[in-house]
């Protein structure tokens, strides 16, 4: 089951960390729609998977700061986060058996330029999406293949965010079928 948390009433997407009247919103929204996901479709009963890119990665990691959640999905995929490497929610998640998959970009300029944002009151930014999160395991992924690709996830420590680490990708790179199926798929099913 799908369910989109990305209508932001916003008109650009940057106003989710440029306004904080609007973060507020959206992290209402993100907070309603992810509790009525749950009661929908129980953890006892579902799998949950969640995978946010960009200034996504900015509105679920804002959300999962400040509510109080009880229920948190079994996987995360950070595409090109825009959140701090480093935050006491990364280990967090990982202590409550959460599956942080960070995919880091080092040819993006929205992730190298993200901690500018801060300068907007946007105090979760950072370059996460650009180096990875600090103290997590890095995973060179480029150029694997499907099945070392899964070895290497299979085998990783699950107790701290797994930087798979893509040189000379860019921003909106992680969106194509091919990725879709060689990548994110073999995370949500946990290879």
């Amino acid at each position: 089951h799908h369910r989109d948390l990305n209508s932001f009433p916003t008109r650009r997407s940057s106003d989710l960390v440029l306004s904080s009247s609007k973060r507020k919103v959206i992290r209402e929204r993100i907070h309603s729609s992810y509790e009525k996901f749950i009661s929908d479709y129980p953890k006892d009963e579902f799998r949950l998977t969640v995978i946010a890119h960009s200034y996504g990665t900015y509105g679920f990691f804002d959300f999962l700061d400040k509510h109080a959640v009880d229920t948190f999905p079994d996987t995360i995929i950070f595409a090109a986060p825009i959140v701090k490497r480093e935050h006491r929610l990364w280990s967090e998640l990982t202590e409550r058996n959460v599956r942080i998959f960070v995919e880091v970009a080092n040819n993006d300029w929205v992730t190298k330029n993200a901690w500018l944002l801060r300068g907007f009151g946007a105090e979760l930014a950072g370059s996460s999406g650009e180096k990875g999160v600090k103290g997590g395991t890095d995973i060179v992924v480029n150029t694997t293949t499907t099945s070392e690709f899964d070895n290497l996830i299979s085998t990783a420590d699950w107790k701290k965010p797994i930087n798979l680490l893509y040189p000379g990708k860019k921003h909106s790179d992680f969106f194509s079928i091919d990725h879709f199926e060689r990548r994110w798929l073999r995370m949500i099913n946990g290879t």
